[in-house]
This record gives structure tokens, C-alpha cells and sequence, in this order.
């Protein structure tokens, strides 16, 4: 199965940002998952309480702030605590081996210490549940200066690349360390194959929109895709991860 899942594809496929709730509803129904729990939704879960009612699911929020988590949906379970949390304090608030399905979107680079994050996700997780993960890669120009500038400059050429952009709000920038968000490897595979998971799709996705504002640049870029893709060069912008608890 997973010999047949491409490592790379093009960012006009990733399947994240607006794509991402019709996604995930295709996997629940697909897959016949009812409990589920979203990482970091906090007040703007992925999921809309038409797809919850209709498929009779049960739904948790899981977030770090308080603040944000009161704003949430009263169709949501809420539950505050930091996915980093020491094991015996995690295992005190979250409910051991419940959820078909535990998913994050752009959550994960921004954990500082992901191997305990896995565990946490791999100890809420039912024998043969899933975990699903879309995040950023940082393995393109634009995100490589990102991470090497000072967050003010940062926010600022993001406000020119992105002017509509709400950064005071659900799409601020907060800071991001990208531990464990690399390509795919085996080394990484290796990873979570010792936490007891199953890797059943880890694929980078080459392209982005930050030119969007600086047409004859964005060509060039957009051209590039296939051709990077073709010569199998690992220069991502997006991940998709899927994971199975074995």
C-alpha cells in the first residue's frame, strides 16, 4: 500500500488548508471513524457541525489556551492541555486508546518537542486508529528565509506577500521550529515505527502561493513545479501524514 502512495506531488494536489474539512469527512466516511478529535482547533474547529450532526460523531477539541477553547462551538467536547504534556499529566485529562481519529492542520510545526506529542497522539488513538497531520514543510526558498530572520522582518514580508492575511486573528503567525517536518525518509519512518505506528502516507507537495503578488515571478514558479517533481527534487512547501496505531 504504501509502495503505491507517492513520496512527492505538486501543491495543486495537497489535500490541506480549504480542501482539508472535505478531506477529512471523506476519510471518516471512508473509513467508518466516529470519535475524533482535532488538535489545536481551539475556537475555530475544522470540522462544521453539519458534518458532526449528520454523521452522529463524536467531536473534541483539544487546545493549550483556555481563552480560545471557550470560544469554541458548543457541538465540540473541550479539553485544555498541552499535547507536550508529561504522559501522567496528559493521561489525567484525555482519555486513553478512545478516538478512531486524531487529526492537527498547520498545528505540528509549531511543537517543540514532537516525539512526545506522538506518543501523547499514539496513547489516544484506539488499536488501528488513525492520526492525520497537514503541515508545512520547510524545504522551499521562501520558508528557508523565514526561519532564519528575525520574527519582526518575518511579519512584515509576510503582510506584502499576503496583505489580506489575518494575523491578528485564526491566521496569526506564531512561532514555528519544524521538529520532525521534514521530507520523507526512512530515518523519520523509523521514528514512528518505534512509537508504534504504522506510516500509511507521508508525501511532501512541491509549489506555493507566496508570489501570488508578483506575477512574472509566480509564472516561473508555477512552471517549476512539474519539472522539480519530474527530477524528483525535494523542495516541499506541504506535508500529508497518515499514521496507523498498531
Amino acid at each position: 500500500m504504501i509502495a503505491a502512495i507517492p513520496a512527492l506531488d505538486v501543491i495543486d494536489h495537497y489535500p490541506g488548508w480549504e480542501r482539508a474539512p472535505a478531506y477529512l469527512e471523506k476519510q471518516i466516511l471512508e473509513r467508518g471513524l466516529r470519535c475524533i478529535a482535532d488538535l489545536g482547533g481551539g475556537a475555530h474547529p475544522m470540522l462544521p457541525e453539519s458534518v458532526i450532526r449528520a454523521q452522529q460523531l463524536e467531536y473534541c477539541v483539544l487546545d493549550i489556551s483556555g481563552a480560545e477553547l471557550a470560544k469554541a462551538p458548543l457541538y465540540c467536547q473541550k479539553i485544555q492541555i498541552d499535547i507536550t504534556a508529561p504522559p501522567q499529566e496528559f493521561r489525567a485529562k484525555v482519555p486513553l486508546e478512545k478516538f478512531d481519529l486524531v487529526f492537527s492542520h498547520m498545528f505540528l510545526e509549531h511543537v517543540q518537542t514532537p516525539l512526545r506529542a506522538h506518543r501523547n497522539i499514539h496513547a489516544m488513538l484506539r488499536p488501528a486508529g488513525i492520526a492525520i497531520h497537514f503541515y508545512p514543510s520547510p524545504n522551499n526558498l521562501p520558508l528557508a528565509v523565514n526561519r532564519l530572520i528575525p520574527l519582526g522582518l518575518s511579519e512584515r514580508l509576510v503582510r506584502i506577500a499576503q496583505p489580506h492575511r489575518d494575523l491578528a486573528g485564526i491566521q496569526g503567525k506564531f512561532p514555528a521550529y519544524y521538529q520532525m517536518c521534514g521530507n520523507p525518509s526512512r530515518a523519520l519512518h523509523a521514528l514512528f515505527e518505534q512509537m508504534g505506528f504504522r506510516v500509511l502516507q507521508h508525501t511532501g507537495f512541491i509549489g506555493h502561493g507566496y508570489y501570488s503578488r508578483f506575477p512574472v515571478v509566480r509564472e516561473v514558479e508555477l512552471a517549476l513545479r512539474r519539472i522539480l517533481l519530474g527530477a524528483r527534487l525535494p523542495l516541499t512547501s506541504a506535508m500529508l501524514l497518515i499514521l496507523e496505531k498498531q
